[in-house]
């Protein structure tokens, strides 16, 4: 968690600390931000080289990481790429996941002022103090503790959706809602077919955003084998929890979406993760939340959500039109982009509001047992362009990939990401639609998870 940890020499534990301690010893190192997995350094730039030298001398795994992926490179070669960037980032994976380090070149202007090359960092891209005079670990939180955000002073939770396509007690429950009235997107296995996605969303959310509270998961099966649901990280909510009677059971996203503010003991700000989505880089809690409270809305370049509903159309495109339609009538804003398939950041008085305003096109979505014509995406769209309008969100993104399992070259896709030759900072193995995904694709897909989150989530069972 950024800036509650204990008045150490570096201010982190573990790998990382040991790495600092390590390259202090050879250069002045001025530790500008960390968090659990992530430091972020500033370094002279005529000492990038014996830098380089001295990490790899204490972890000779590391890695070059450039875009996703760790590049090996013998120590010259890697020292000469270094001096001459601007700033660079070496990484490692080991049994408690993944350790980046970034290093800021800091050169001297003409006024005296120690200037980072990258200017990336926006607390310390310019020194009027000269703390590169010693070698050593100076941590500058600790030298200004106005720096250091208050432990608690952002609590944001986690929620997630699950189904399991084999779960029996589910199984029986599907087969005996089935209705012709429904589509054939929206009854898709496709869309309830488990992959084990969740244990390894959850390994790159416990790796990329450890300063999360809690974790609940929104399901009607029962919890995985593999899951210690008594982790004190993690909650298990039943649909009846948040969903009236009448409305259960349900095989509508849409309709279990629309009630996720009704979680129990839910913090205020959370994120909303599909079990597909994969964290891939490690992000503070700012990236979704600012701190003057608004929320961030990573949204599609392109603006697609135009034209009627129609039955031909796919289920999420009408429920986007739905709520495009709802907010121009009302105050006359006609959305057209849709939000990526990331992380959607969300709070639970936004929401309130939104039910308030809209509450018999709530009801309706809820009361829809499978996706329909008429249903509303709250949290997928709806949301984010109605608190645009509130001034309570911000259309603010970063980078991501959309890996779908009936693109024909998806494989590659996934070696071009695991390789370093795709930028995202999130990914999604999306298995939506018809025809049903292959079992090559499958396998693929669950090879690419364990590559890219090997070791267990604290929740478990080994």
């Amino acid at each position: 968690m950024e800036g509650n940890a204990g008045p150490t020499a570096t201010g982190v534990a573990g790998t990382p600390r040991k790495l600092l301690s390590a390259i202090g010893r050879e250069v002045p190192l001025l530790v500008l931000e960390h968090r659990t997995n992530y430091v972020c350094c500033g370094i002279r730039s005529e000492d990038a080289a014996r830098t380089v030298v001295a990490a790899r001398r204490s972890l000779p795994e590391l890695g070059l990481h450039e875009e996703y992926g760790l590049i090996q490179m013998d120590i010259s070669a890697l020292a000469r790429h270094c001096s001459k960037s601007d700033a660079f980032t070496l990484g490692t994976v080991d049994a408690n996941g993944r350790h980046f380090w970034r290093f800021e070149l800091f050169e001297r202007n003409d006024m005296g002022a120690l200037v980072s090359r990258a200017a990336t960092n926006k607390t310390a891209g310019i020194l009027y103090a000269d703390f590169f005079r010693n070698r050593g670990v100076v941590n500058l939180e600790e030298l200004m503790p106005e720096l250091r955000r208050p432990a608690g002073a952002l609590t944001i939770d986690l929620v997630y959706t699950w189904v399991n396509h084999a779960d029996e007690r589910w199984r029986k429950s599907y087969s005996a809602a089935l209705s012709g009235d429904a589509s054939a997107d929206a009854i898709s296995q496709s869309r309830f077919h488990s992959n084990d996605e969740l244990r390894y969303s959850l390994r790159s959310a416990h790796h990329n955003l450890p300063w999360v509270q809690a974790i609940h998961i929104v399901s009607n099966c029962h919890p995985p084998d593999w899951l210690d649901v008594s982790h004190p990280k993690i909650r298990w909510v039943r649909h009846e929890t948040i969903l009236p009677p009448d409305c259960l059971p349900t095989f509508n996203s849409h309709a279990i979406e629309a009630s996720l503010h009704r979680v129990p003991d839910l913090a205020e700000n959370f994120l909303y993760l599909n079990d597909d989505f994969l964290v891939l880089d490690a992000f503070p809690p700012s990236a979704f939340v600012n701190d003057n409270g608004t929320l961030n809305a990573n949204l599609e370049r392109q603006g697609v959500v135009k034209g009627p509903v129609s039955c031909d159309s796919p289920d999420y495109l009408n429920a986007a039109r739905n709520s495009a339609r709802l907010l121009f009538e009302r105050f006359g804003y006609y959305p057209t982009r849709l939000h990526r398939h990331t992380p959607y950041s969300l709070s639970k008085s936004l929401l309130y509001e939104l039910e308030a305003d809209f509450p018999e096109e709530f009801a309706r979505t809820r009361r829809a047992q499978f996706r329909s014509i008429n249903d509303l995406n709250v949290t997928s769209f709806l949301a984010h362009h109605y608190g645009f309008i509130k001034r309570a969100v911000v259309y603010h993104g970063y980078s991501s990939a959309l890996l779908k399992s009936n693109d024909p070259f998806v494989v590659q896709r996934l070696q071009d990401l695991m390789q370093g030759r795709q930028r995202a900072s999130v990914a999604c193995l999306n298995e939506g639609g018809t025809p049903a995904p292959t079992p090559f694709w499958r396998r693929k897909a669950a090879a690419f998870m364990a590559q890219a989150f090997p070791g267990p989530a604290p929740w478990e069972r080994l």
